[in-house]
């Protein structure tokens, strides 16, 4: 989305007196910014479920596996509290 506000800006910034079709290249400028932050951003969707893993990781789960895994070293007096 940057890129099409620095692309967009540094269009506005052409003189209109030294480029007679400065309207056409603004045009041309803003219609390919929108159209490809609506492409894009539509892919965003598909390209998230294609790349998200498979198995969902649980803070929990970890928590728990700590937890057991503390105790069973306080328990065995490898480590002081």
């Amino acid at each position: 989305m940057i890129r099409g506000a620095i692309a967009f800006g540094l269009v506005l910034r052409i003189s209109g007196d030294r480029f007679e079709n400065r309207d056409v290249i603004v045009t041309t400028t803003l219609s390919l910014v929108v159209f490809t932050t609506v492409v894009y951003g539509s892919t965003v969707g598909v390209l998230q479920k294609f790349l998200e893993p498979k198995e969902v990781f649980k803070f929990s789960d970890s928590y728990k596996n700590f937890t057991t895994s503390m105790k069973g070293m306080v328990e065995s007096k490898k480590i002081r509290i």
